[in-house]
């Protein structure tokens, strides 16, 4: 799935299973094209550079999870690692630095100073409107970029690559510009949440019925992404 128009169908079937609404979705990612008109690199450039990074690489996309830690015993048989927003802070605790990371901004508010000269994916939905306004700014002032995307269609500068939690949206976005290979650490579907999905957590703890349902769409995006570029094209590193 590439087209847009395909991902906003499946955008309003996630949305009905999960009681959002489309017109917060839409409202977020408006906010977001206002906010990114300022920023001074173009977007067409900051595209042409995950372009650069990620076609016929070979893609780590590291999410959140407990098996997160593991992100250093894999980076080596990488090019090019993309970390999911909270996962960031683990990549760098494991003495490893992104060079893309994916963030709706829950998991790294507070921390946007570890994102210095990194090219960052900002997703815009409903709740997280607030974080745009607070944590946005601070990214613009210390990343080497930012790209929009969003479950709305409003300008060239928000785009649609694919995807709905950061995780599954980070391992579109290697698909998308069509990464050699996709490696996934992090990614635990036990109900589990680690400490490194948001930052006031410092343990881990069971997921709510909420995130299990969000957990549940990742789990069916990313099989459904195993399945269209072949069981080879994604692999579980833990």
């Amino acid at each position: 799935m590439r087209d847009p128009v395909t991902w906003l169908h499946m955008y309003s079937v996630i949305r009905s299973d999960l009681g959002f609404d489309e017109g917060s979705d839409c409202a977020a990612a408006t906010l977001l094209d206002a906010m990114l008109s300022a920023q001074r690199e173009d977007v067409e450039e900051l595209i042409g550079s995950l372009r650069s990074l990620l076609q016929g690489a070979r893609a780590l996309v590291v999410g959140a999870g407990p098996s997160c830690v593991k992100c250093r015993e894999v980076r080596n048989s990488y090019d090019v690692m993309i970390c999911a927003d909270g996962a960031t802070r683990c990549c760098i605790d494991s003495g490893v630095k992104p060079d893309i990371v994916v963030t709706d901004l829950d998991g790294i508010q507070g921390f946007e100073k570890l994102l210095r000269d990194t090219l960052v994916v900002v997703h815009a939905h409903g709740d997280n409107m607030r974080l745009l306004t607070t944590s946005l700014p601070l990214i613009l002032n210390v990343s080497s970029g930012v790209i929009g995307t969003s479950q709305c269609l409003v300008s060239s500068r928000v785009r649609i690559f694919g995807g709905f939690t950061d995780g599954d949206r980070a391992a579109y976005l290697a698909s998308y510009f069509n990464a050699q290979r996709i490696g996934l650490v992090g990614f635990d579907f036990s109900g589990v949440i680690g400490r490194y999905s948001k930052p006031y957590m410092v343990r881990e703890m069971r997921a709510s019925s909420v995130k299990l349902r969000k957990l549940k769409w990742a789990r069916v995006l990313l099989a459904y992404l195993r399945s269209w570029r072949g069981e080879g094209y994604v692999v579980w590193e833990g």
